[in-house]
């Protein structure tokens, strides 16, 4: 069982939970949140996205949010994700989360190895895709998630990616020759 605290909170209080009942106790007296079997968080933890990734990637340390999750990390779309999106390896599982809905996209683990980076966050590191990436796998999979969102996507973000790398994701990803009329018109 692990009971996860920031940093702040850390260094505050020292107070330890030695076994199983207590932490339940203490989960039903509202002073602890169950986020997936076997991890609880301070009752007045923040639920966000970025929150929940890290404790996600506490269990799963190869998830990295993409798509709208990603989108709405680089600060690149108006629409409020519904949902924590993932990547993950085939054949990895992912970990139940019991705050937050999580949709995993399970990709060719030779796919996660480039166009990703790590940031820090209250609770520990996580992988977000590069804004290039993120658009790309937008396009990638618009007709999962809508074009519509792609394109929004592309116009709040002009001048924010590097065509150079967006072009080289792109064609990793084997959507170069689809995509390259929609960089055209937002250039």
């Amino acid at each position: 069982m692990i009971v996860i605290k920031s940093r702040q909170e850390e260094q505050a209080s020292r107070k330890t939970y030695s076994s199983r009942t207590t932490l339940y106790n203490e989960e039903d007296r509202d002073r602890l949140v169950r986020i997936m079997p076997g991890v609880f968080v301070e009752a007045d933890a923040s639920m966000s996205d970025i929150n929940v990734m890290q404790w996600l990637t506490l269990r799963q340390p190869h998830s990295i949010m993409n798509l709208i999750s990603a989108l709405s990390f680089h600060q690149a779309t108006t629409q409020i994700p519904q949902y924590l999106s993932v990547a993950l390896p085939r054949g990895v599982r992912l970990p139940k989360v019991l705050v937050m809905p999580v949709k995993a996209w399970f990709v060719t683990p030779s796919l996660l190895l480039d166009g990703y980076e790590a940031h820090q966050g209250d609770y520990g590191a996580f992988n977000v895709t590069t804004l290039e990436r993120t658009l790309v796998d937008c396009f990638k999979y618009r007709n999962k998630i809508g074009l519509d969102i792609f394109i929004e996507a592309l116009e709040l973000t002009r001048g924010k990616w590097n065509a150079w790398k967006l072009q080289k994701e792109a064609d990793r990803l084997r959507v170069l020759s689809a995509i390259t009329p929609y960089l055209k018109m937002a250039q």
